[in-house]
């Protein structure tokens, strides 16, 4: 028989349950993935009651605890920040988020996994002479690529890498001239970089970008840039047709590294982050759902 719908003051109970096992399985660590991945499910199940803070906070703690869905955590956690934020509880979200961190110890989530190494604590001039000699191998010293996303971020706003980062983003300007040519070109040079070891060949070209060689040191994501014939600049997957070729070509030494970045960087900067660019938020999530209707003619051609 099919169980009848529960009722509000069963779901506000259950949720109620649900939140004190996900706190306690923080320490312990008790729950297998698999359970996560059920109390996750159950939460999500309750309609209107999922969009509420303690309903958020047990679904934080529940993947949190059980090391599960690193990317849609950190897309909670905002969700629950902002919802603290108009509500004027700031101070309830910074207790949730110490509370937090201190449960998981020096694991820290980011977009892909948790505990991943980030930029905190690696060697960050053992990091920049990779992606220097990188960069010189897949250009032949043209003026192709440049610091991209994150990485730009990092080093325009806080004279460094981002701490709670742990990839370095790059964009490779194509000579392209439409959505479908950046697709042919794209794979073309990723057939050549596989070829010559430097870029990772069990990684899905679809998803129109690449996974570069990191040597052992640090991830390298690399993303195709091209121009149309107005000579309007698209870097997949932030920027279509919002800049001049002369916004972003020829490249500009990076004060902090030397490597190459856009002519004008903070107007690439605001349309990849919005105008509160220069505000650290590590809880930032790419709104990749509207980026991907945006960029549709170029995904649909490299599928």
């Amino acid at each position: 028989m099919t169980k009848p719908p529960m009722k509000p003051w069963q779901i506000r109970a259950r949720v109620g349950q649900i939140h004190a096992l996900a706190e306690e399985n923080l320490a312990a660590q008790s729950l297998s993935s698999r359970e996560g991945h059920a109390l996750l499910e159950e939460l999500v199940s309750f309609g209107a009651e999922k969009k509420k803070p303690r309903t958020l906070e047990a679904m934080i703690m529940v993947c949190a605890g059980c090391r599960i869905r690193p990317k849609r955590t950190r897309k909670f956690l905002t969700r629950l920040r902002t919802m603290r934020k108009r509500a004027g509880e700031m101070a309830a979200f910074e207790a949730f988020e110490a509370k937090l961190a201190a449960q998981l110890g020096g694991d820290a989530i980011v977009t892909h996994s948790f505990g991943a190494q980030t930029f905190r604590s690696m060697d960050h001039a053992a990091v920049w002479a990779h992606v220097q000699e990188l960069i010189a191998q897949i250009t032949g010293g043209e003026d192709r690529v440049f610091l991209n996303s994150g990485t730009l971020l990092g080093v325009v706003r806080d004279g460094r890498l981002i701490d709670h980062d742990d990839d370095i983003d790059l964009a490779y300007r194509l000579e392209a001239r439409s959505a479908a040519e950046a697709a042919s070109e794209w794979r073309a040079l990723n057939a050549r970089l596989v070829a010559e070891g430097l870029a990772e060949a069990d990684y899905q070209i679809d998803t129109g970008m690449m996974k570069l060689d990191g040597g052992g040191v640090v991830r390298v994501d690399l993303f195709p840039v091209w121009l149309d014939a107005a000579d309007r600049v698209y870097v997949f997957p932030h920027t279509f047709g919002e800049l001049e070729e002369s916004q972003v070509f020829p490249t500009h030494s990076c004060t902090v590294t030397g490597l190459p970045v856009p002519a004008e960087p903070e107007a690439m900067l605001a349309i990849n982050y919005g105008k509160d660019w220069r505000e650290p938020d590590p809880y930032y999530a790419f709104p990749w759902f509207e980026a991907k209707k945006r960029f549709a003619d170029y995904l649909g051609a490299i599928a």
